[in-house]
């Protein structure tokens, strides 16, 4: 009777621990030096010549540098935060675009307008698409770019953006965030 009470305290605890979604890299079976070695064996059971192919592959995948491209780098870049609470604009702007392996990365032109009765931040400068506010700058972008911002407001000047993102695994809907193309 113990060891029935001990497995149905694991089972319990099993079920209450949070399950992590698989990062891009262990989910992606062209990363997985395991997933080729097994594939490997089992084909060089019934093929040995062909089973040594794929366990080359296998092991040159494996030797592979990891050439996934990163995230848009934001340093020098100024960042656009709050997509989360207009998705529903976002999604309108990429309608119809082709969703690639990776999500969309949609070229678009943004104006940035300054909102100085913004309730929560009165050096706001809100990110527009079109007629639709899709975000705002952050407060550290601000700091770090305020004087080239206002500029760019005052001038009138557009400018070049991606809409990037789309559905998820580990997301019940597409997100989308913007990032700007920030030339020097």
């Amino acid at each position: 009777m113990a060891r029935i009470r001990k497995f149905s305290s694991w089972k319990k605890r099993r079920r209450s621990e949070k399950r992590s979604a698989p990062t891009a890299s262990e989910s992606d079976i062209f990363g997985s030096f395991g997933c080729w070695t097994i594939i490997a064996i089992i084909i060089g059971f019934f093929h040995p010549l062909v089973g040594v192919c794929v366990f080359i592959f296998a092991i040159t995948i494996a030797l592979l540098p990891n050439k996934r491209p990163a995230s848009v780098p934001t340093e020098n870049i100024p960042e656009v935060v709050g997509e989360s609470h207009y998705q529903a604009a976002l999604a309108r702007i990429v309608a119809g675009v082709p969703v690639r392996i990776g999500g969309v990365r949609h070229p678009v032109s943004v104006h940035l307008v300054a909102e100085p009765s913004n309730p929560h931040d009165r050096n706001a400068i809100a990110v527009f698409i079109g007629p639709d506010l899709v975000g705002y700058i952050s407060r550290e972008s601000l700091a770090a770019f305020g004087n080239k911002l206002r500029e760019v407001i005052a001038s009138g000047e557009v400018l070049g953006a991606r809409v990037c993102g789309g559905p998820s695994p580990d997301r019940p809907r597409a997100m989308y965030g913007v990032f700007l193309d920030w030339g020097d």
